[in-house]
């Protein structure tokens, strides 16, 4: 017997059986997901050009648009209408955030041979991570990517901080984003949540990687992305602690323009 939900339907009552989610709520994880990640790339891709630089570590460009490419063309487990559509709608930020580091990552770099060679690495870890990703997610079993993505997240959420550490002015890095990174990885974590466990039916999920029919097992245990799930919004809350006192500071005594560059 194919234990594999085939409908939306079968996948949002299975949700509700076993979490007691119904649907609408559900809805309403995934539209703030990608409502807070749109909100968040909109003002990032927005400042980076205007103050021509980059707002998403390199790692995490490269990383990205490798990740929304798998699962707009259905390269790993297949996924629903709605969700490819989502990631092929992602494709269109990811492509500007990597254009922007691109165009003026080098820039900020301070060794002058990392200056020098900058573009060369930035192609080289893009190769990487055609390779990386996509293996990785074979390797474990991350047929949907879920584990990959949370991991990739927690990388964006300490390298962000690293990034603000090292812009003193908050070049790159709009307040608002923030408070959008937050509430889009709370939706995420709930949609996660409730989503990915619901996938397998009597512990297995019958699927398709690359073309090839897969059956993946359950996980003994989803301890390890629950603290993912916690982790990352508590990053974001203090991402947005440290924003707020540095706009404070530095909108203090600036004019109405310099006092506008950082919200």
């Amino acid at each position: 017997m194919d234990p594999r939900l085939t409908s939306i339907t079968e996948r949002l009552d299975r949700i509700q059986q076993l979490f007691g989610v119904p649907p609408w709520l559900l809805v309403l994880f995934g539209v703030m997901m990608f409502a807070g990640w749109s909100g968040c790339y909109g003002f990032i891709i927005v400042r980076c050009f205007k103050q021509k630089t980059y707002g998403i570590p390199v790692m995490n460009a490269c990383m990205d648009i490798v990740w929304e490419t798998i699962f707009t063309f259905n390269l790993a487990g297949e996924i629903s209408l709605p969700l490819r559509i989502g990631n092929a709608f992602w494709m269109i930020p990811d492509s500007l955030i990597f254009l922007q580091v691109f165009l003026y990552g080098a820039n900020e770099q301070r060794p002058p041979w990392l200056r020098k060679h900058f573009r060369l690495i930035l192609i080289l870890t893009l190769a990487a991570s055609i390779y990386g990703v996509r293996e990785f997610m074979w390797y474990t079993g991350d047929v949907y990517g879920v584990l990959t993505s949370w991991i990739m997240d927690i990388m964006l959420s300490t390298m962000m901080l690293n990034l603000f550490l090292n812009r003193p002015d908050m070049r790159g890095i709009p307040y608002a984003a923030t408070w959008f990174k937050l509430l889009g990885n709370i939706g995420g974590a709930l949609f996660c949540y409730c989503w990915w466990p619901a996938q397998f039916v009597d512990h297995l999920l019958p699927t398709y990687f690359s073309g090839t029919r897969v059956l993946v097992h359950e996980p003994p245990s989803y301890r390890m992305i629950n603290i993912l799930y916690l982790t990352v919004p508590v990053l974001d809350i203090l991402l947005i602690y440290l924003a707020w006192k540095r706009r404070k500071e530095l909108m203090t005594g600036s004019s109405v323009e310099e006092a506008l560059s950082v919200t």
